[in-house]
């Protein structure tokens, strides 16, 4: 939520300055394919407006440890992470599975429950957790 807020101030500053360019700084840690591909995204939205994006992508802790330093050392970035994807509260799933047992894709949790039986016996697996990126 503090990111959210930091983000949308910045970008509140950014309106309101003038029409000079402005170099935005951004420290991440956003570094698989899939995640610099997201920032990929946003950056070219942000030069798109004729402003400069900074990247500081950093794998791991050492995005933090360079956070914390440079905001206690008096040169803190300009935004820490654009916005905050990643969430432990999402699941994702197959429609094609769903689809190939014949089954409605569920929209909710309580109808992927009731039709977790049935996607098994179709030879689909109702879940899994993965830590690959």
């Amino acid at each position: 939520m503090k990111l959210d807020l930091c983000l949308m101030g910045a970008a509140a500053v950014c309106m309101a300055a003038s029409a000079d360019a402005l170099e935005f700084e951004v420290v991440h840690w956003w570094t698989t394919q899939t995640e610099s591909a997201a920032v990929r995204t946003l950056a070219e939205a942000w030069t798109a407006t004729g402003h400069s994006w900074i990247d500081g992508a950093l794998a791991g802790e050492d995005a933090c440890a360079l956070m914390v330093n440079r905001v206690v050392g008096g040169d803190p970035m300009d935004a820490c992470v654009p916005i905050n994807i990643h969430s432990l509260q999402r699941m994702w799933l197959s429609n094609a599975a769903f689809n190939d047992a014949g089954l409605p894709v569920p929209t909710n949790w309580d109808e992927f429950v009731a039709r977790a039986d049935a996607l098994r016996a179709a030879g689909k697996l109702p879940m899994a957790m993965g830590g690959q990126p």
